[in-house]
């Protein structure tokens, strides 16, 4: 948890600082769909596995530095999660809710308004459910509370407001909390998801 302030501490303060600098630091909100899945996962044999569907959105702020090199918090609300269909149990869906803090740093193509940033992404798990056509359960204690993530964002400004994000992300802890499904998985799951919307820059 200590960990998780921390991080958001981070972003939070790069978000505000944008109204004390002005001059170097850009301000935007952003939202957008996500499909996202869970490697490594349980499996049972005859399962098809689905896209998880879910929504992002959230804020962040962009430092522009020098020649073209930026930096770039965000502070999100982000669903991730795994489907499946099978013979047997029917249409499984575990869906994960996460607040996230991604921190990246990448460069800007002036010429063209186009962006590539990479860097880490923190999450805090929110809650989990697990739901079947039988039941919906509350499966948050089954998950680790803390993922981090591996992220690479591009970004295209179609004006100096409204742009388009695409992110893919590649889980670097595991998902599921540990012994949770020993038997079944070798390394209990990680979160993969893709990523995309719309950012509006303010002026």
């Amino acid at each position: 948890m200590k960990k998780v302030r921390y991080y958001i501490a981070i972003a939070a303060a790069l978000l505000l600082s944008t109204a004390a600098n002005a001059q170097y630091f850009e301000f935007g909100v952003k939202g957008g769909l996500a499909a996202s899945w869970i490697v490594n996962t349980v499996v049972i044999g005859d399962e098809t596995v689905l896209p998880h569907n879910s929504i992002y959105a959230g804020a962040y702020t962009t430092y522009d530095a020098s020649n073209g090199f930026i930096m770039q918090a965000e502070l999100l609300y982000a669903g991730k999660g795994h489907s499946d269909r099978s013979e047997l149990r029917g249409k499984y869906v575990r869906s994960l809710s996460y607040l996230q803090v991604p921190l990246f740093a990448g460069y800007r193509f002036y010429s063209s308004n186009y962006t590539i940033m990479a860097g880490p992404e923190f999450g805090y798990l929110i809650n989990s459910t697990t739901s079947t056509p039988d039941q919906k359960i509350n499966s948050t204690a089954e998950c680790n509370s803390f993922n981090i993530a591996l992220a690479l964002q591009t970004n295209y400004m179609f004006n100096d407001n409204i742009g388009i994000d695409v992110k893919f992300s590649w889980g670097a802890t595991r998902t599921f909390a540990p012994n949770m499904y020993a038997e079944q998985v070798d390394d209990y799951g990680r979160n993969v998801s893709v990523q995309i919307g719309v950012n509006w820059m303010f002026d």
